[in-house]
């Protein structure tokens, strides 16, 4: 029966790697981005949808290719042969409430043999909106609400944004300042430059990030105001600039908007005028949709519109709080353009614009892909480059039909017949290749508008049409050991590359193209993304770049190797990590494994490297723009860690290459100064000017409570990492020592966890020794397991402290780790009393494990050790002073 929901199957697994948050609020209406895997282990799915409450609605796509599910679920109980065409992508509709209401949501697949199973995946809660009765603007002196978003605000340039607010000469006006949980001090001063005037109010939340804290900013709006004004913490208000704006809001107009000037934090001209390269665009709804041109400090609106902007959308690319509020208010009405600036715009260190030129996608043509179709299995490697590419512009197209199906579902009924015409067509963009060929041409009639972006919509579709018809042709799966995006898509390789073939191709050049037009940046340069492994090195990484994004520079994240799996949504997925929440506000990415595509540079960029092959190319790169040093962000002995032999010698000569250090921790730094090392190499005591160090910050664990403690005894936890890359964690010494130490009896009656890369199971050695491995998710329920256990243990053989013992300790666990050359016990000591410190032996680790294991009972002692001296903040870790260091870093490079 129609709507009548099956009985859950165990054989139908899946994950959803959406945000599922047990609240939504709904408004007139929203959107659920849900996107994932999902397979039946004995047939395959022919149809997949959601069911809310038992209400079907179909998916935008299943049946994608996700051979990181299949490679994670070989060896599993059971045949994942349908593992591989798993990946789904759906826009789940939520249409407007009255009252709050809890949904339940299931996956839905109907099977060859038309069977249909189901799964739960989780329940939400459904909020409605707050509807306001609003102030209509009728002449006269409107109220106008300045709503600005604040975080860690640059001093000067505040004030200087705070005083030209106050010297508007339209002076009806209230500002209300949204702080998203700035530093102490940074807020004391906030406080302290608008304190006793009334017409400011300020209110500190968690953070949210720069676009949710403006979706705060707004939802605090009085309902007495009748205009809304955006503002930024950095930029410049010309004194007439709210009674320019308010003037144009008559009949039918929604928002108004104007000219900017382009400076820099000195206030020194960078350009007279916003529109330098893009037309202006004030009625094209299409153009809007795909390219926002109405930045929000240049616009003015009604309040009313407030009831269809909020809440915000959860865009699949990342949102922009001007793009959303300016759609809005183009489909319910009609813009007013002032053509004169009335603001400055403060742009730091080439920092984004709405007017650049976008980086349009090479779809099948460059000098790359002729050199690739010399030979047909050449050809088939070309052609997968490409379609991993064009996937990376999924996102856009998804974002521009959710918006458009948004915009439609809040507004369709208040709009014009020619706009819900123009949304419709955009909402089905995708649904047929035949569109291609109107966004191909609408490119060019547009460009001035969009300059070609429709593009970028063409290559996203191309690769959900392109995958779509391989599975249709039921193209069997990849053997899941051959990570390469060729094998993903079933494209055989003429051969696999010779070792010393693979090494050159790591440290091959980028292919730079100087541009005086375009921005200078900062380009850290790393090895690639990979979800399944994004430990603390990634997270210091992007935590870096964040921190100098904040700083004022551009910054973008270049990575050199080709990925495994990347799933379009990656850089929101990473943004549940410690320190990078709203990461995809502030930095750009470019994927540089292809060495034949060029990318595009000022002559003035800087470059920092990651590790020691990105060392390698970060080095020509600033040789070939002129510069004198890159950046090394160090954060392991690499030489050490490696196998002796080529890439050991490789990573030994990348610390020989010109740069300035960043060490991660004062530890590993004073192994360099011993070891006459990189820039301690030469006798003049340059390494110290030439180098600093941060503190990777650990997972934030709070100190157990006295039930916690009770309830860990007599279990122990065991840092597993049996790959070879990690061979420096000395898991077989560590297997090997629990092995005898459990065959002694010491640990009788003692449950025995693992934690680290490998999937659930259990890890097995000699004669009973079973090590019950527990998949590692969030931090939050990292922070959680750690605090079950009693005991730690987690082995490096490296100057580096590594921080899950540290972590370890804060959760109150005595930890056996070991020493290494300064790595002393003294120095560990100094840290944390939990930490015991033994010698890399199998002999010294039982005993190490003897001690952890006696103490274990002395919870005073683990709550002293529990007192970590170490950082558990990035803010921290990235101090301004540090930052200060490295900019300076930078620009002596």
């Amino acid at each position: 029966m129609p709507g009548m929901n099956p009985s859950d199957d165990p054989e139908l697994h899946f994950g959803i790697e959406s945000e599922l948050p047990r609240e939504i609020a709904v408004g007139r209406g929203n959107l659920l981005t849900l996107y994932g895997w999902c397979f039946h282990s004995q047939r395959p799915i022919r149809r997949l949808e959601v069911l809310l409450d038992g209400e079907a609605q179909p998916l935008i796509a299943h049946g994608m290719p996700r051979p990181d599910v299949l490679h994670r679920l070989i060896g599993s109980s059971g045949e994942p042969t349908n593992a591989y065409r798993s990946g789904f992508w759906g826009l789940i509709t939520l249409r407007e409430i009255s009252e709050p209401r809890d949904i339940e949501i299931h996956l839905r697949a109907s099977l060859a043999g038309a069977d249909a199973v189901s799964r739960s995946v989780g329940r939400v809660r459904l909020l409605p909106g707050e509807r306001k009765v609003w102030a209509r603007v009728d002449g006269g002196t409107p109220r106008v609400a300045i709503c600005m978003a604040t975080f860690n605000p640059p001093p000067e340039l505040f004030r200087r944004q705070i005083e030209s607010i106050r010297a508007q000469t339209y002076e009806n006006w209230t500002c209300l300042i949204s702080d998203d949980d700035s530093r102490p001090d940074a807020f004391a001063m906030i406080e302290e430059m608008v304190g006793g005037d009334p017409r400011f109010r300020v209110e500190r939340g968690r953070r949210l990030g720069y676009y949710r804290n403006f979706e705060r900013a707004l939802a605090s709006v009085p309902a007495e105001a009748e205009l809304v004004a955006l503002a930024d913490q950095d930029d410049h208000w010309h004194p007439d600039k709210l009674a320019a704006l308010v003037e144009p809001i008559t009949d039918g107009v929604t928002l108004a908007y104007s000219d900017m000037r382009v400076t820099d934090p000195d206030g020194d001209t960078i350009s007279p005028t916003f529109w330098t390269e893009r037309a202006n665009n004030p009625n094209d709804l299409g153009a809007l949709l795909i390219v926002n041109s109405i930045t929000g400090g240049s616009s003015l609106f009604r309040s009313e519109l407030l009831d269809y902007i909020l809440p915000f959308p959860t865009p699949p690319e990342g949102g922009l709080h001007d793009h959303w509020v300016a759609m809005v208010a183009m489909s319910l009405g009609k813009f007013a353009y002032v053509d004169r600036p009335l603001y400055d715009y403060v742009q730091h260190g080439g920092a984004a614009l709405g007017h650049e030129s976008l980086r349009r996608p090479r779809i099948l043509r460059g000098p790359g892909f002729l050199r690739a179709i010399r030979s047909a299995s050449a050809f088939r490697v070309a052609i997968a480059r490409r379609l991993a590419r064009m996937r990376l512009n999924y996102p856009v197209l998804l974002g521009s039909r959710a918006s458009a199906e948004l915009l439609l579902l809040r507004g369709g009924k208040a709009m014009s017949r020619r706009n819900r015409r123009t949304l419709r067509r955009w909402a089905r963009v995708e649904r047929s290749p035949a569109r291609w060929a109107w966004l191909v041409v609408r490119a060019r009639i547009k460009r001035n508008k969009t300059l070609g972006a429709e593009r970028r919509l063409v290559a996203g579709s191309m690769w959900r049409w392109t995958l779509s018809a391989m599975r249709m042709l039921r193209l069997p799966p990849p053997p899941p050991e051959r990570e390469t995006l060729a094998t993903m898509l079933k494209l055989p390789l003429a051969s696999e590359p010779l070792p010393a073939a693979r090494l050159q191709q790591l440290i091959e050049p980028l292919r730079l193209e100087v541009s005086a037009d375009a921005p200078r940046r900062v380009n850290i340069l790393i090895p690639t993304v990979d979800l399944e492994r994004f430990s603390g090195r990634s997270i210091a990484t992007f935590n870096l770049a964040r921190k100098l994004t904040e700083a004022g520079l551009r910054v973008r994240v270049v990575a050199v190797d080709e990925p495994f799996y990347l799933p379009p949504t990656w850089l929101q997925d990473i943004q549940g990590f410690e320190g990078l929440k709203g990461i995809s506000d502030l930095i750009e990415v470019d994927l540089a494994y292809d060495r034949a595509e060029a990318l595009e540079v000022n002559a003035g960029d800087r470059f920092v490297a990651t590790t020691w092959w990105p060392a390698h190319i970060a080095r020509r790169a600033a040789q070939e723009l002129g510069g004198k040093r890159f950046l090394y962000l160090i954060q392991e002995c690499e030489s050490l860690a490696l196998p002796l032999g080529s890439e050991a010698a490789l990573a030994r000569q990348a610390y020989d290459f010109p740069h300035y250090a960043l060490f991660s921790t004062d530890l590993l730094r004073e192994y360099f100064r011993s070891q006459r090392l990189g820039v301690f190499a030469g006798r003049d005591g340059s390494g110290d000017g030439d180098s600093t160090s941060f503190e990777n910050a650990i997972t934030p664990v709070r100190p157990p409570s006295p039930e916690e403690l009770r309830a860990s005894e007599r279990k122990l936890l065991f840092h597993v990492r049996p790959e070879l890359q990690a061979a420096r964690n000395m898991f077989e010494i560590g297997l090997i020592a629990l092995s005898q130490v459990r065959e002694e009896g010491t640990l009788d009656g003692w449950v025995l966890s693992g934690i680290g890369p490998l999937q659930p199971g259990e890890v097995r050695y000699g004669d009973g020794l079973r090590v019950k491995v527990i998949e590692r998710k969030n931090q939050a329920q990292y922070a959680d397991l750690l605090l079950g256990h009693a005991v730690g243990l987690s082995l490096m053989l490296s100057p580096h402290p590594s921080l899950v013992p540290l972590e370890m300790a804060a959760a109150g666990m005595p930890v056996v780790t070991n020493t290494f050359e300064n790595k002393t016990p003294e120095a560990l000591a100094e840290i944390s009393g939990n930490l015991i410190a033994v010698e890399p032996t199998i002999e010294a680790i039982k005993e190490g494990i003897r001690e952890a294991v006696a103490v274990s009972a002395d919870h005073e002692r683990r709550l002293r050790g529990a007192e970590v001296s170490w950082s558990r903040s990035w803010d921290d870790s990235f101090s301004p002073a540090l930052i200060a260091r490295l900019l300076a870093f930078m620009e002596q490079a």
